[in-house]
């Protein structure tokens, strides 16, 4: 077993080892979503609100482009970026600092004309319009580069130019408007179903004491006629075809609809797995996917959901803050730098939300934790399973986060006796990371 486990801990690790391509995605994704930070703040600014209130989101933003231009240094976009930014405010000496980096670093590259243009006009008091003309097609293409652009005509005597600009920069920060009210009201409903429901369970909860009566047992959890043998070599099988997916999509497959693709390894593998079980118990395979009680416990992984999202969403940033060996990111998110249309925002949802959770907690709750129920405690199956679980995702940051859902998602298990509640909890909670990622990056 232990073996097992180890190999299930190696194969993770490889599996999501950023490659030189996905470390490129991951810079893109870091530029973008500072992109769209930025695009946030002076959505905020034409609102009337002072700037100085959210200063906060320009430092999230100059996290982000750090952050993308220490995983793919040779693009001058993220250290533009971060240089306009840092003269944004006030500090001109790290700025032309940074710019005269990039300048240099761009001595060979196509962008070396448009670099040096920006720290022309960044160093000089008297601006040519030449300079403004060669740097104003790269400025266009970075967030931070649209205020500099219209400073630049001011500077440079053009105040109708400027203030043309400066019209534009409001027309394309007010074009995040939808994205960011469907972002905000999607996790702020989850959040608000979360809290009304913690109310209500403490409502009853005193009542009860109250009245001297105590609560109801939970259902029941049916005993699994699987052995955990059985359940480790259905993880086997899991991470084998799993493997064995992700490699005929990257020889075969390599461009071809992405984020339809992205679920494959776990369909095959998570189909392989239960396969496996419903072989070596025929007639008896009952993962759990009890009805009887199907609103109360979609209502149940709602509540439970918008009560730990937080939590585990504050402490995984937390943990991506003091692990800075690489950037962390679940799985699903290197291919949202790829995604266009909303076709392919709308079927990564689905996959996200439903297809890829209902498999994964089919293994793990359905099969693993089933099978340690046999013979562990409600408390030791639930941690063993959520540490394979979080193991299974690869990557260190994201282990304590990731193992904390799933001793939610085990303990809604025993609890309810169907595995709906805990699906609609891991959905709502990539639901609610998705609502986020998807403004970001646009």
């Amino acid at each position: 077993m232990l073996a097992a486990l180890s190999l299930l801990g190696l194969a993770g690790g490889w599996l999501y080892s950023p490659g030189e391509a996905e470390l490129s995605r991951w810079a893109e994704l870091y530029r973008r979503s500072g992109d769209s930070i930025v695009r946030l703040h002076y959505l905020v600014e034409t609102r009337g609100f002072t700037a100085a209130r959210f200063r906060g989101l320009l430092l999230l933003a100059r996290s982000n482009y750090a952050l993308s231009r220490r995983v793919n240094p040779d693009d001058p976009r993220s250290q533009v970026s971060l240089a306009l930014l840092s003269y944004q405010a006030g500090e001109e000496s790290a700025a032309r600092s940074l710019l005269s980096a990039a300048a240099t670093q761009q001595s060979e590259g196509p962008d070396r004309d448009a670099v040096v243009a920006t720290l022309a006009i960044a160093l000089s008091d008297t601006l040519s319009p030449g300079a403004i003309a060669r740097a104003r097609p790269f400025l266009l293409e970075l967030a931070p580069g649209r205020p500099f652009l219209a400073d630049a005509y001011h500077r440079a005597g053009q105040p109708e130019l400027a203030a043309r600009e400066r019209e534009s920069l409001a027309r394309w920060a007010e074009a995040a408007m939808p994205v960011w009210l469907a972002m905000v009201g999607g996790c702020g409903l989850l959040l608000l179903i979360g809290m009304a429901g913690a109310l209500i369970w403490a409502g009853r909860e005193a009542a009860r004491l109250l009245r001297g009566t105590r609560r109801a047992a939970p259902e029941a959890l049916p005993r699994a006629p699987w052995e955990m043998r059985e359940a480790v070599e259905a993880l086997i099988l899991l991470l084998f075809l799993g493997l064995a997916a992700s490699t005929v999509i990257a020889l075969f497959l390599p461009a071809a609809g992405g984020e339809a693709l992205l679920a494959l390894p776990v369909v095959v593998g998570g189909a392989g797995a239960i396969g496996w079980v419903a072989l070596v118990s025929p007639g008896r395979l009952g993962l759990g996917w009890r009805r009887d009680h199907w609103r109360r416990d979609v209502w149940t992984g709602l509540v439970v959901s918008g009560i730990v999202v937080v939590p585990v969403l504050l402490l995984e940033q937390a943990l991506q803050e003091v692990m800075q060996e690489r950037p962390y990111g679940h799985p699903l998110i290197p291919v949202f730098s790829g995604i266009t249309g909303w076709h392919g925002k709308l079927s990564l949802a689905v996959l996200a939300c439903a297809i890829i959770p209902a498999v994964e907690e089919s293994v793990f709750r359905g099969i693993l934790y089933r099978a340690l129920r046999r013979h562990w405690s409600v408390a030791g199956s639930a941690l063993a399973s959520a540490v394979v679980f979080a193991v299974a995702h690869g990557s260190a940051p994201a282990l304590l986060p990731v193992a904390i859902l799933g001793v939610v998602c085990a303990y809604l298990y025993e609890t309810s006796g169907s595995l709906i509640a805990p699906t609609v909890a891991h959905g709502a909670f990539n639901a609610f990371n998705l609502a986020i990622v998807f403004a970001l990056v646009g």
